[in-house]
C-alpha cells in the first residue's frame, strides 16, 4: 500500500488516493515524532536551532553610531572595555549562542554604555528565526 503525507507534518495516510498537496512516501512513518520531507523520506521532528552569525562590520552594525563612539571612547580609559571591544573585533563571528555575548552586553549596560532597552533590541536581533 502506498503511504502519503504532508511535507513538514507527521500526519500520514496509508492506502487510498493521494490527497492534493500531499507527497508519496517511501515507507510508513517510523515513529510519531517523524515529519515528512519533500523527497518522500521521514526526518526527525526536531529541527536544529540555527543562531545567526554576525561577521565583519555586521557585528558593529548592531549598535548605533553613538553607541559605537561611546564604547570606543571608553576603551581609552578602561582596560576591561578595551578587552571586550578587541575580542568583538577579533572574533571570526559574533553569535548570541556564545554565553560570552550575553556577559559582554550585560557589562556594557552595567557600565552605562548601553541602555537595557537597546540591549534587549540587540539580543532580539540575534535570535534564531
Amino acid at each position: 500500500m502506498q503511504v502519503f503525507a504532508i511535507v513538514g507534518e507527521s500526519l500520514q495516510q496509508v492506502g487510498g488516493e493521494c490527497p492534493e498537496g500531499w507527497v508519496v512516501m517511501r515507507e510508513q512513518r517510523p515513529d510519531v515524532g517523524s515529519i515528512a520531507l519533500a523527497d518522500g523520506t521521514w526526518g526527525s521532528g526536531v529541527l536544529p536551532v540555527v543562531w545567526p552569525r554576525f561577521v565583519g562590520n555586521q557585528k558593529l552594525d548592531l549598535f548605533t553610531l553613538e553607541e559605537q563612539l561611546e564604547v570606543v571612547t571608553a576603551t581609552q580609559a578602561d582596560p576591561v572595555v578595551k578587552l571586550l571591544y578587541d575580542r568583538l573585533l577579533g572574533a571570526l563571528y559574533w553569535s548570541y549562542e556564545d554565553p560570552e555575548t550575553e556577559r559582554g552586553l550585560a557589562l556594557l549596560v552595567e557600565m552605562g554604555l548601553l541602555t537595557p532597552e537597546r540591549k534587549a533590541e540587540i539580543v532580539a536581533a540575534m535570535q534564531p528565526q
